[in-house]
Formats: structure tokens, C-alpha cells, sequence
């Protein structure tokens, strides 16, 4: 079984066949990625801070997420804020 990533939405889909030219979610036609692991590769930096929430990378059924921040609602990119009276240095994460 292979995965492909859609390069649109970000959707992954399974397949038998050895490439994969349109996504069964977002209608998308052209070369899907084909995925070599399950997981991406990750950097191993999360931000140190009680209102951080991390990146998800999404799963068969949902897409992949930005990290984010619940105090400000807002997308962070892997940055805090700039001016976060919350902000804490980036530490590396024991995963």
C-alpha cells in the first residue's frame, strides 16, 4: 500500500497503484507526493509556554494544523508572538 500527500489540502490517501494523479478529497488533479514515512520529519522545537499548542500533522480523515496559540487565537508558524508577555524560549522537545 502506498500514501500520497495532496500538495492542495494536505490530505493523504492509500493506494495499491504506484502513482497518483488527482485527490479523492479536494477534487485536485496533477502528480501527488508519495509519502515515504508515516510521519514527517520534525524538527523537535516546541515553544515553552502553557497557552502553546502543537502542529498536528493530520491523519487520513482530518489535514494537517498549524501550531497555535489559545491566549491569542492565532496561528504561530513556529514563532511566538512578538511582545508575548507569556514567551519563553524554544526548547527542544523530548520525543
Amino acid at each position: 500500500m502506498n500514501r500520497f500527500k495532496c500538495p492542495a489540502c494536505g490530505g493523504n490517501q492509500y493506494t495499491a497503484c504506484s502513482t497518483s494523479e488527482k485527490c479523492i478529497y479536494c477534487g485536485y488533479k496533477g502528480q501527488l507526493m508519495k509519502m515515504e514515512t508515516l510521519e514527517p520529519e520534525s524538527e523537535g522545537k516546541m515553544i515553552d509556554c502553557k497557552y502553546y499548542v502543537p502542529a498536528w500533522v493530520g491523519n487520513k480523515t482530518t489535514n494537517p494544523q498549524s501550531d497555535w496559540c489559545l491566549k491569542y487565537g492565532v496561528t504561530l508558524g513556529g514563532k511566538c508572538l512578538k511582545g508575548c508577555s507569556e514567551k519563553k524560549d524554544v526548547r527542544n522537545s523530548e520525543v
